[in-house]
């Protein structure tokens, strides 16, 4: 650790990172292919969605303050993209020069650059515009097969959907006063799952790929922006401490888990294929029904989860664990890092398997320690040696930018 300490922010929750941390694990645990069993893909949705009604809701906290002590909408605006550039900016970056400095080594001894030229080729613009969740949607024009058959740059999809976010929530956490943030936050979050259930049938007309059509309804903004408003419902609304809560909370993870279940054994039957299967692919998601409150359920859930954490924090200890919150104090490397060392842990897995004849299970159990251990360590050290110090720069230039007159 660095013997410099980075100040919390005032509305720092330990228990949000111990959230974040829980919902990581569970991320990276569920992009290992396990030979004998497979998670539910539907456990990196939710992940997602709480990442995205967490970063809403502190970001539209800390936005409302900052506007409070700016002079103009120019001085708010420099305030805001200085934190979120200090903070997205240096990994991302890292990152991308990264694998492109892979790609250059897996084409010298590999003679295969693993999809990457191509992806970069064709691509490359949106990664570096984060515009890259619209990639499904070129997809869909140009009919492009193996559309996912990059490993390194589709999970990046999320970062372009938050950049996007951050683009609308500075104007209007500006130009509206809380009346009106909480009258627009409302309409959103009803509006959005019509524009949602709309965009389902259209994609039907346009593709028979479910797993395509699943994918356009994750990415795109118009169909999933309502989860940042359920963030800035948590900050513009005055929720009082209620029991109920906790009764919800309970209530919608029952009806997420009974529903899931019953979906993926009716795709099961009808499609004659492993419940193992209908569970572990993103393109049973929506069958049912499901497109008709999945997406809203699940937003309900996570703002649930995070009310419950904040006025029932003696009923959710666990998240204030301190290896928990470290993994969540790192969660940005441990997502943006995961695919360079999942095929380690796979890999090894196999060779355990067959060649030294160890169980399958306890190699997966092998690979993905490793996979997770060296993502964890390479995180870390990222964190101490780029994410912190930008983050140190930050705060000593903001000081200065706060004083500004």
């Amino acid at each position: 650790m660095s013997d410099v300490i980075v100040k919390k922010p005032s509305n720092y929750v330990t228990s949000f990172d111990g959230i974040r941390g829980t919902c990581c694990l569970l991320v990276l645990l569920v992009h290992y292919k396990f030979a004998g069993f497979n998670l539910p893909a539907s456990i990196v949705y939710i992940g997602l969605h709480c990442f995205f009604i967490m970063s809403a809701f502190l970001i539209t906290k800390n936005l409302l303050k900052d506007k409070e002590r700016s002079n103009n909408l120019w001085h708010c605006f420099r305030i805001f993209y200085i934190k979120r550039t200090a903070r997205i900016f240096p990994v991302y970056i890292f990152y991308i020069l990264l694998t492109i400095v892979l790609m250059f080594l897996f084409r010298k001894f590999f003679h295969n650059a693993f999809f990457m030229d191509y992806e970069l080729k064709h691509f490359g613009a949106m990664l570096a515009t984060f515009t890259y969740n619209f990639k499904m949607l070129a997809v869909l024009k140009d009919g492009l097969d193996n559309y996912l058959s990059c490993l390194y740059y589709p999970h990046l999809w999320s970062l372009s959907l938050e950049e996007q976010f951050y683009i609308v929530i500075i104007f209007l956490a500006w130009f509206a006063n809380r009346r009106m943030l909480q009258i627009i936050t409302v309409a959103m979050i009803i509006i959005v799952p019509i524009v949602r259930i709309a965009g389902y049938f259209w994609l039907g007309g346009q593709t028979s790929d479910e797993h395509l059509k699943t994918l356009l309804l994750w990415h795109l903004p118009f169909f999933q922006f309502d989860a940042f408003f359920y963030g800035i419902a948590l900050t513009v609304f005055d929720f009082k401490k209620s029991k109920w809560y906790l009764y919800l909370f309970s209530a919608s993870f029952l009806v997420i888990l009974i529903f899931g279940m019953y979906n993926a054994y009716s795709c099961a039957q009808t499609d004659n294929v492993s419940m193992l299967v209908t569970l572990r692919e993103d393109q049973y998601f929506y069958r049912n029904y499901g497109y008709w409150f999945m997406d809203s359920l699940v937003n309900i859930f996570c703002a649930l989860w995070f009310l419950c954490v904040l006025y029932f924090p003696d009923k959710f200890t666990l998240f204030k664990n301190r290896y928990i919150v470290r993994f969540g104090e790192l969660t940005y490397g441990l997502y943006i890092f995961q695919f360079l060392f999942l095929p380690i842990g796979m890999i090894l897995a196999q060779v355990m398997h067959n060649r030294l004849g160890v169980p399958m299970l306890l190699a997966d159990l092998v690979g993905v320690s490793v996979y997770i251990g060296l993502n964890y360590a390479f995180s870390a050290f990222i964190y101490e040696r780029l994410e912190m110090p930008v983050v140190r720069w930050k705060d000593k230039y903001l000081k200065k930018v706060y004083a500004e007159k």
